[in-house]
C-alpha cells in the first residue's frame, strides 16, 4: 500500500480568463512538458472559452490585434505540439485536443468547488 501526501494552494481568481489561464499553464506543464507563451496561451484560452469556430478566430484576431495569417502561423505550431487536432472531415479546421475538451467541460461546470489534481510521478522510481 503506497502513502498518499496531499498539500492544498487556495487559488483566488477574479475572472475567467485567469482562470482558465492557469489551468492551461498546468495542463500544458503535466500532459507535454512543454510551456506555453503568453500568445499561445491566450489563443489556446479563447478556444477553450469559446470553441474553435471562424467567430472564435475573428475574435482573436480582433481582441489580440493579429492577422489571420499569423492565427494560422499559431494554430499550425500548437497543432504540431498536440494542443489542437485536425478536424476529421475539414482540413481547414481544426479541435481541441481530447484532453482539452475535458479541460473546457470541467471549466464549464457549474460546481461551487473545483479542485484539480496534481499526481506528481517520479520518472526515476
Amino acid at each position: 500500500m503506497s502513502n498518499v501526501s496531499a498539500y492544498k494552494l487556495d487559488f483566488k481568481y477574479g475572472n475567467d480568463f485567469r482562470f482558465v489561464d492557469s489551468l492551461i499553464y498546468i495542463f500544458a506543464k503535466t500532459q507535454f512538458n512543454n510551456p506555453l507563451s503568453s500568445r499561445e496561451c491566450e489563443i489556446i484560452r479563447e478556444y477553450v472559452l469559446r470553441g474553435y469556430s471562424t467567430e472564435t478566430k475573428r475574435h482573436i484576431e480582433k481582441t489580440l490585434k493579429m492577422n489571420r495569417k499569423n492565427l494560422n502561423v499559431y494554430n499550425c505550431n500548437l497543432q504540431k505540439r498536440g494542443f489542437l487536432m485536425p478536424h476529421e472531415r475539414n482540413q481547414n479546421n481544426k479541435i481541441l485536443n481530447p484532453e482539452l475538451m475535458k479541460l473546457r467541460e470541467f471549466y464549464l461546470n457549474s460546481s461551487e468547488k473545483k479542485i484539480v489534481l496534481v499526481n506528481f510521478i517520479d520518472e526515476n522510481k
